[in-house]
């Protein structure tokens, strides 16, 4: 739907969704993620209350995720995309208010409801973050749970540091401590689960 932002929301899945979530930012659209491993009425509904326009799929997410859009929506895969599409710089002007993506609610309370998040909101929270922690190009840091996406994604990218993303749900946290010395991380961030375990 339209709204604060330029555009109609795009939607991404887990593969190649930083990529994706790029994309969408620099086109001056906004997006909402869409976890390839909840339950496919979520996913649904999501998809019809978005209005979405496009749905960006992985190799992985393809066949499940058409199943699902109407005809209302195009679908592109990120690891085959058409070969029409321009790969110049748009070099859209964006307002600070403009959406830059939604996030949906657990729906634990009723229907899951969207919240979205503006460029100013975004960017001032990985501010925020940056300064608290003073990252650096020389920082790694955790990307744990596919939710986190977005912000943890420009946390990196504006401060030229790494980001290292483990999927939790398919590893499990057993490999956890391992995993974090083997990629030298020095910023952890997760959810409460896995910070106790």
């Amino acid at each position: 739907r339209n709204g604060a932002g330029t555009g109609r929301p795009f939607l991404g899945s887990l593969g190649g969704l930083g990529d994706a979530h790029l994309a969408v930012l620099k086109s001056g659209k906004f997006s909402l993620a869409l976890d390839p491993k909840a339950d496919i009425n979520r996913t649904s509904h999501l998809l019809v209350d978005s209005g979405a326009q496009i749905v960006i799929v992985g190799p992985d997410t393809d066949k499940s995720l058409r199943a699902l859009v109407t005809g209302k929506s195009a679908v592109i895969n990120v690891n085959d995309p058409e070969t029409s599409f321009s790969d110049d710089n748009p070099n859209v002007p964006i307002s600070p208010e403009a959406y830059a993506y939604i996030r949906y609610t657990s729906g634990s309370t009723g229907s899951a409801k969207g919240a979205p998040k503006t460029h100013r909101n975004v960017l001032k929270a990985v501010m925020d973050f940056a300064n608290h922690f003073h990252l650096c190009p020389e920082d790694r840091i955790t990307l744990l749970g596919f939710a986190s996406i977005g912000k943890h994604l420009l946390k990196a990218l504006l401060t030229g540091a790494s980001l290292c993303p483990f999927d939790a749900k398919k590893e499990g946290l057993i490999h956890l401590a391992e995993w974090l010395l083997g990629q030298r991380t020095t910023v952890y961030y997760s959810f409460p689960t896995a910070f106790r375990h």
